[in-house]
């Protein structure tokens, strides 16, 4: 994996991102969700503020992506970016994901968003987290 994609690539990481949703809409039994985590972790790393809802809508499909991926992909392009992106759009969706977003904030949970990052890349491609091709 290369965690440090080309932002280019983002537009192909939405498309795979509306695929993985789809997949899980359809087959709720299926556990394997890695894909749907990897174009979340790539587009989150970009830090494109629009890419915020996208995130969102993916992390509430259904239980498993609930609490399978972290809240902290939703914020990419920083909490108070993203906080002022969605308080922005004339969206329900975009007013519940900023309340429950002010919630994680007060909470701490981003508190460390390049170490969570750095976490989350090291967990995917341990090679390529410590600098080496994986």
């Amino acid at each position: 994996m290369h965690v440090r994609p080309s932002p280019a690539q983002a537009p192909l990481l939405r498309v795979l991102l509306r695929h993985e949703v789809d997949q899980r809409l359809k087959d709720d039994d299926d556990y394997d969700f890695e894909q749907l985590y990897w174009c979340a972790l790539l587009l989150s790393a970009f830090g494109f503020v629009e890419d915020s809802l996208r995130i969102w809508r993916a992390k509430r499909t259904n239980f498993d992506t609930g609490v399978g991926l972290d809240v902290q992909f939703v914020v990419g392009a920083g909490a108070r970016e993203t906080l002022a992106h969605l308080d922005s759009l004339d969206d329900p969706e975009a007013a519940r994901a900023a309340r429950y977003l002010r919630d994680c904030e007060a909470a701490g949970d981003f508190a460390d968003l390049e170490r969570w990052r750095a976490l989350r890349c090291a967990y995917f491609a341990p090679a390529a987290a410590r600098g080496r091709a994986p």
